[in-house]
Protein backbone atom coordinates (compact mmCIF):
# COMPACT_ATOMS: atom_id res chain seq x y z
CA UNK A 1 0.00 0.00 0.00
CA UNK A 2 1.05 3.42 -0.78
CA UNK A 3 -0.41 4.84 2.78
CA UNK A 4 0.58 3.25 6.54
CA UNK A 5 -2.47 2.20 8.09
CA UNK A 6 -3.92 4.90 11.30
CA UNK A 7 -4.29 2.03 13.18
CA UNK A 8 -1.20 1.31 15.58
CA UNK A 9 -2.00 -1.50 18.42
CA UNK A 10 -2.49 -0.13 21.63
CA UNK A 11 0.76 -0.67 24.00
CA UNK A 12 0.23 -3.12 26.42
CA UNK A 13 1.55 -1.06 29.36
CA UNK A 14 0.14 2.43 28.21
CA UNK A 15 0.29 5.71 30.22
CA UNK A 16 -2.78 7.11 31.05
CA UNK A 17 -2.58 10.78 32.64
CA UNK A 18 -5.50 11.41 34.51
CA UNK A 19 -7.09 14.65 33.94
CA UNK A 20 -8.46 16.50 36.60
CA UNK A 21 -11.96 17.86 36.48
CA UNK A 22 -13.10 21.10 37.31
CA UNK A 23 -14.56 21.98 39.80
CA UNK A 24 -17.95 24.08 39.16
CA UNK A 25 -18.93 26.45 42.55
CA UNK A 26 -21.90 28.38 42.76
CA UNK A 27 -20.47 32.15 44.23
CA UNK A 28 -24.01 31.74 46.36
CA UNK A 29 -23.16 28.87 48.43
CA UNK A 30 -19.43 28.85 48.72
CA UNK A 31 -17.46 29.72 51.59
CA UNK A 32 -14.66 30.60 49.33
CA UNK A 33 -16.98 33.61 48.17
CA UNK A 34 -16.96 35.63 51.78
CA UNK A 35 -19.59 36.04 54.06
CA UNK A 36 -23.01 37.69 53.25
CA UNK A 37 -23.49 41.04 54.90
CA UNK A 38 -26.85 42.86 53.75
CA UNK A 39 -25.45 46.06 54.89
CA UNK A 40 -22.66 45.99 52.26
CA UNK A 41 -24.77 44.09 49.76
CA UNK A 42 -27.12 47.49 50.38
CA UNK A 43 -24.57 50.07 49.80
CA UNK A 44 -23.07 48.36 47.05
CA UNK A 45 -26.27 47.89 45.17
CA UNK A 46 -28.18 51.29 45.72
CA UNK A 47 -27.99 51.66 42.54
CA UNK A 48 -30.81 49.15 41.37
CA UNK A 49 -33.13 51.17 43.84
CA UNK A 50 -33.89 54.08 40.96
CA UNK A 51 -33.82 51.69 38.29
CA UNK A 52 -36.73 49.74 40.19
CA UNK A 53 -38.36 52.79 40.40
CA UNK A 54 -37.96 53.58 36.88
CA UNK A 55 -39.30 50.62 35.88
CA UNK A 56 -42.47 50.96 38.52
CA UNK A 57 -43.13 53.87 36.75
CA UNK A 58 -43.14 52.95 33.08
CA UNK A 59 -45.66 49.43 34.23
CA UNK A 60 -47.83 52.47 36.30
CA UNK A 61 -47.77 53.95 32.51
CA UNK A 62 -48.82 50.91 30.86
CA UNK A 63 -51.37 50.42 33.34
CA UNK A 64 -52.90 53.29 32.40
CA UNK A 65 -52.93 52.52 29.09
CA UNK A 66 -53.88 49.19 28.75
CA UNK A 67 -57.37 48.03 27.28
CA UNK A 68 -57.08 44.10 27.06
CA UNK A 69 -58.11 43.03 30.23
CA UNK A 70 -55.52 40.02 30.66
CA UNK A 71 -53.16 42.53 29.80
CA UNK A 72 -54.28 44.33 32.73
CA UNK A 73 -54.51 41.59 35.15
CA UNK A 74 -50.79 40.96 34.74
CA UNK A 75 -49.45 44.43 35.04
CA UNK A 76 -51.56 44.90 38.01
CA UNK A 77 -50.05 41.42 39.92
CA UNK A 78 -46.39 42.91 38.83
CA UNK A 79 -47.30 46.21 40.29
CA UNK A 80 -48.46 44.74 43.26
CA UNK A 81 -45.23 43.00 43.60
CA UNK A 82 -42.93 45.76 42.95
CA UNK A 83 -44.77 47.13 45.89
CA UNK A 84 -45.11 44.92 48.36
CA UNK A 85 -40.98 43.92 47.62
CA UNK A 86 -40.42 47.51 48.32
CA UNK A 87 -42.26 47.63 51.59
CA UNK A 88 -40.49 44.69 52.47
CA UNK A 89 -37.50 46.16 52.02
CA UNK A 90 -38.28 49.32 53.57
CA UNK A 91 -39.49 47.13 56.78
CA UNK A 92 -35.86 45.40 56.75
CA UNK A 93 -34.59 48.44 56.64
CA UNK A 94 -36.18 49.82 59.90
CA UNK A 95 -35.45 46.79 61.79
CA UNK A 96 -31.60 47.31 60.98
CA UNK A 97 -31.60 50.40 61.69
CA UNK A 98 -33.42 50.41 65.07
CA UNK A 99 -30.74 47.15 65.77
CA UNK A 100 -27.52 49.29 65.08
CA UNK A 101 -29.39 52.17 67.00
CA UNK A 102 -29.60 49.32 70.37
CA UNK A 103 -26.21 48.12 69.67
CA UNK A 104 -25.08 51.36 70.15
CA UNK A 105 -26.90 52.11 73.09
CA UNK A 106 -25.31 49.18 74.45
CA UNK A 107 -22.04 49.89 73.38
CA UNK A 108 -22.48 53.68 75.59
CA UNK A 109 -23.84 51.42 78.48
CA UNK A 110 -20.79 49.18 78.59
CA UNK A 111 -18.50 52.02 78.26
CA UNK A 112 -19.81 53.47 81.17
CA UNK A 113 -18.84 50.37 83.50
CA UNK A 114 -22.76 49.29 83.11
CA UNK A 115 -24.12 45.70 82.47
CA UNK A 116 -24.42 44.80 78.71
CA UNK A 117 -28.20 43.36 78.20
CA UNK A 118 -28.40 40.57 75.01
CA UNK A 119 -31.66 40.02 73.34
CA UNK A 120 -32.76 36.56 72.97
CA UNK A 121 -33.47 34.97 69.67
Amino acid sequence: PLEMSAKKPVPFLRQVIPVRKKVQRDPRFDDLSGEYKPEIFMKTYSFLDSIKKQEKEMVQKQLKKCRNMEQKEKLQRLLNRMTQQEQAQRKQQKLRERELTLKRQQRELAKQGKKPFFLKK
